[in-house]
């Protein structure tokens, strides 16, 4: 991690593209101006943990609408020989 300390109208520069400049610094606020290209996104930190919550929850409920439907019957007891030791692997958490 990189830790920079900035002054009214001084820049960061991320690749060769992105620049963000201190605008204003009042009390314990500071309020920045973004230029950066339009295919780049830019969001709040909280806004982007919510967004990545909402994400994995969406995926793991593909991810289990897709396991219940390619489950696959168990074998007949008789057709697994009784001297094979069977691991199961989850997965996703069990909690």
């Amino acid at each position: 991690m990189l830790v920079l300390s900035r002054r009214v109208k001084e820049q960061l520069v991320i690749g060769n593209e992105v620049v963000i400049t201190v605008q204003k610094i009042a009390g314990n606020r500071i309020t920045l101006s973004i230029d950066a290209p339009k295919e780049v996104r830019v969001r709040r930190g909280e806004l982007s943990a919510q967004r990545m919550t909402q994400l994995e929850l969406e995926t793991r409920q593909q991810v289990e609408t897709q396991s219940v439907s390619r489950r696959r019957p168990a074998p007949a007891a008789s057709s697994v020989p009784g001297d094979q030791t069977h691991v199961a692997i989850a997965s996703r958490p069990l909690a």
